[in-house]
C-alpha cells in the first residue's frame, strides 16, 4: 500500500491529481478524471508516463488532513458526482478504494451496493484485482441479485439471503487476508454454521485464529466463547481452551470414564470445562497412579522416557524427568495434569523437566523446526510463575536449543 502526504500532492484541472514521491523514490503518478473511470499514469524519470490499468492500491481517503477545505485531494475529489457519499463510505476502507470508485462511476448498482453493503462491494473489487478480471465484466455481476454476487466471489458456492446479512454484519480490517478468510467461513460449513448462530457484529480477527481449531467447533463451550466474545478471539487464548480440552478428553480416556467425550464436549462454559479438568486431574493423581502405570508399563514394556534434548542444568535447578513413574509422581506433587503427558513424551512431542529452584514448578519443552521452545511453565495448581523463574528457564532453552 502506498502512502503520501500533502507535500508530496498537486491539482490541476487539465491532468488532475499528482503525486510525486521523490526523493523517496523515483516515482510519479497521475490519477486522472472521473469521467475517463481514473486512470492512472506513472512516470519512473519524470517525463514519459504511462497507463497503468490495475489498481495500484492508493489510500486515498487514509489522511484527513489530506482532504481540508483548499487541499490539492480535496479539490480533485470534489470534481467526483457523488463526492459526499464515497467520502463517507470509502474513509475506513483501507485498500481497493480506486477499483470501488471504478465500479461506482460505472453504474449506480454498485454505488447502491456500497451504500447498502459495502463489505460485499469490497470483495468484488478484491476479486477483480485478484483475478485481473475486466470491468465490463465485473459490470454484468454487479447487476444481479446480491446472493448471485456472493456465489461469483466465493466462486461458485451457493448463497441465500442469510449469507447476505452475515456479510453485512462482517467487521472486516480491508487487509489482504480478509478475503480468504471469508471464502474459508463460507466453504466450511461447520465454521458458517457458527458464525451464523451470532448476532453481534463479527470482528474478522474473531475468526481468524479458529481455523486451526475446527475439532472443537462441536463443543457446547467453545460456541458459547464464540457467540458471547465481543471482539478478536487471541490465537493463544485458543490454544490455551483447545491444551485443556485435549488434556481433560486424554484422562478420560486413561481413567476409562464412561462416555468421557460427550462429558466433555457437553461442558456449556469454559470454567466448566476447567472445573472438570481440574476434578479428574485430582481424582487421577490421587486414586488412579498405580492403575494408570501398570497400563502404560505393559503398553510401552518399559518405564523409561525417550532421553530428554536437555540433559538440565549445571546447579541442579532444573532436572528433566525421564520414566514414566517419576512423571506421575510429578503430576501427583504439583496437583496439576502433566501426569496424562505420557504418550506426548513417548512420542516425543514435549519432554518434561522440574524446576527446583527460584521456585518449584514444571517445564514442558518441545521441538519446533528444530529449535527448542517452551511450551508450558506451571507452578502447583497450574498457578503461573514469576518472571524471575521464567527469565532462568528462557535462558536455560536458549543456551542449550
Amino acid at each position: 500500500m502506498i502512502v503520501f502526504d500533502i507535500s508530496m500532492t498537486h491539482y490541476d484541472q487539465k491532468h488532475g491529481f499528482r503525486i510525486d514521491f521523490r526523493p523517496h523514490i523515483e516515482i510519479i503518478i497521475i490519477l486522472g478524471f472521473w469521467w475517463n473511470s481514473i486512470p492512472i499514469f506513472r512516470s519512473i524519470d519524470g517525463e514519459i508516463y504511462e497507463n497503468v490499468s490495475e489498481d495500484i492500491e492508493i489510500p486515498i481517503f487514509q489522511d484527513p488532513r489530506q482532504l481540508d477545505s483548499g487541499t490539492p485531494l480535496r479539490q480533485y475529489l470534489e470534481s467526483f458526482p457523488f463526492y459526499e457519499t464515497i467520502f463517507s463510505k470509502l474513509s475506513n476502507i483501507r485498500s481497493h478504494q480506486l477499483t470501488m470508485l471504478r465500479l461506482c462511476l460505472a453504474t449506480p448498482t454498485a454505488l447502491d451496493l456500497l451504500s447498502c453493503n459495502p463489505n460485499l462491494l469490497w470483495l468484488v473489487a478484491h476479486r477483480i484485482i485478484d483475478r485481473k478480471i475486466i470491468m465490463i465484466d465485473a459490470i454484468s455481476v454487479i447487476h444481479k441479485k446480491q446472493s448471485e454476487i456472493l456465489k461469483w466471489v466465493t466462486l461458485g458456492v451457493a448463497c441465500t439471503r442469510s449469507d447476505i446479512k452475515l456479510i453485512r454484519k462482517f467487521h472486516l480490517d480491508y487487509e489482504e487476508d480478509n478475503f480468504d478468510i471469508i471464502i474459508k467461513v463460507f466453504r466450511e460449513p461447520k465454521i458458517l454454521c457458527l458464525v451464523k448462530s451470532t448476532n453481534s457484529p463479527i470482528h474478522i480477527r474473531k475468526i481468524s485464529n479458529i481455523f486451526y481449531y475446527k475439532e472443537m467447533f462441536d463443543t457446547r463451550f467453545f460456541c458459547n466463547v464464540f457467540r458471547e466474545s465481543v471482539g478478536p478471539i487471541l490465537f493463544g487464548y485458543i490454544k490455551k481452551l483447545h491444551r485443556c480440552w485435549q488434556d481433560t478428553l486424554q484422562i478420560g480416556r486413561l481413567m476409562r470414564i464412561p462416555n468421557y467425550e460427550q462429558v466433555v464436549n457437553q461442558c456449556p462454559t469454559e470454567s466448566r470445562l476447567k472445573n472438570l479438568h481440574d476434578r479428574w486431574f485430582f481424582r487421577f493423581n490421587m486414586e488412579k497412579n498405580i492403575q494408570v502405570l501398570n497400563y502404560f508399563l505393559e503398553k510401552y514394556g518399559s518405564d523409561e522416557l525417550p532421553p530428554p534434548p536437555l540433559v538440565g542444568d549445571e546447579l541442579g535447578n532444573i532436572v528433566p524427568i525421564t520414566t514414566i513413574s517419576e512423571l506421575l509422581k510429578e503430576g501427583r506433587v504439583m496437583r496439576h495434569c502433566v501426569g496424562g503427558y505420557v504418550s506426548h513424551v513417548i512420542e516425543k512431542k514435549c519432554y518434561i523437566y522440574k524446576v527446583l529452584f527460584p521456585e518449584r514448578a514444571t517445564l514442558s519443552v518441545g521441538i519446533n523446526d528444530q529449535n527448542l521452545t517452551v511450551i508450558e511453565l506451571k507452578l502447583a495448581y497450574n498457578k503461573e510463575p514469576s518472571s524471575q523463574t521464567r527469565l532462568l528457564v528462557d535462558e536455560f532453552v536458549r543456551k542449550r536449543g
